[in-house]
């Protein structure tokens, strides 16, 4: 009888370990595929009059609610989690950053305007996009939108930094400011 409960606990123990393993692994969601809704443009408007609505606005946080319990929180955001600003219009910093209710796993999304995309983990992008050139509405502007992809779990937040500045003209070339950044 004393050898049939050891071969018991010796098979019921690795069984739960196992679980205790799966239970942790499973309570981190994949976000591969998910877009936050961060990349640029997310207010309509020309560019003068989106970098209006920040030089008018202040910065706020805004949650992001998911079917699955995970809330996302966007720091330093306008109302639809995008920010920007001038050499002159510094309400917003030049960093947005998005925080987890629970670590996560494969983040993906879409990115505008910044040169830097950094996780907790460590993990970080550089990004060097074609820009707009000379003569245009905005020269040095970024041009395509970049992707962020970081794999594996423990990821906590993300920040978003370090904007592409240009001079914004006006549709008649005058110049409606130095240093215009939205990202």
């Amino acid at each position: 009888m004393k050898h049939s409960h050891s071969k018991i606990a010796s098979i019921i123990i690795p069984i739960l370990i196992m679980l205790l393993f799966t239970s942790v692994t499973s309570a981190q969601t994949s976000c591969d595929g998910w877009n936050y809704g961060i990349t640029g443009g997310g207010i309509s408007g020309y560019l003068d009059q989106r970098l209006d609505q920040f030089c008018n606005s202040s910065p706020q946080d805004t949650l992001l609610y998911y079917g699955d319990g995970l809330v996302v929180t966007r720091r330093n955001v306008y109302t639809r989690g995008v920010s920007g600003g001038t050499a002159t219009c510094t309400n917003y910093p030049k960093q947005i950053i998005l925080e987890f209710s629970r670590p996560i796993a494969d983040f993906y999304s879409e990115v505008f305007g910044a040169k830097t995309v950094t996780a907790n983990t460590g993990e970080t992008f550089h990004f060097s996009p074609e820009l707009l050139p000379e003569g245009t509405y905005a020269p040095g502007r970024p041009i395509p939108v970049n992707e962020v992809s970081f794999s594996g779990g423990g990821i906590t937040s993300i920040t978003i930094s370090d904007p592409f500045e240009y001079p914004v003209y006006y549709g008649n070339n005058s110049l409606y400011a130095n240093g215009g950044w939205e990202m």
